[in-house]
């Protein structure tokens, strides 16, 4: 399987679990079902190179494994506290950190993970 092969697939796993924002071993674990040889470092090399690409999002939650997404578009996260599930959130916008950082500041990057009690765990109650 040649690299430009290796990362398709890679992509397609994440894009079949549209939502899911998976970890590199996850991530792992489906590619070995359909490519028994596939080395651990060959996922974790073709991840980092599509986020590197912008292709998709590295996802960082304190204290967790780094998780990624393949909604590369500019959005955040919240993480519930009782079932972990990752959800995307928007309405973050630049212009609000523009005007909170000033005319010379710049913007090199930002995170928000929100941590919130998802609709399904308030269903369960």
């Amino acid at each position: 399987m040649g690299n430009t092969s290796q990362r398709r697939a890679i992509l397609a796993i994440l894009s079949a679990k549209s939502g899911e924002h998976m970890t590199a071993e996850q991530v792992f674990d489906k590619a070995r079902l359909k490519f028994p040889n596939i080395g651990k470092g060959t996922v974790y090399r073709n991840l980092n190179m599509l986020a590197d690409d912008g292709v998709i999002m590295r996802v960082h939650i304190p204290g967790e494994p780094m998780r990624f997404d393949v909604n590369a578009a500019p959005h955040q996260h919240a993480v519930c506290v009782r079932c972990g599930d990752i959800i995307d959130i928007s309405g973050l916008e630049r212009e609000e950190i523009h005007r909170m950082v000033g005319a010379e500041g710049e913007i090199i990057g930002y995170s928000l993970v929100a941590q919130v009690v998802c609709n399904k765990c308030l269903a369960k109650e």
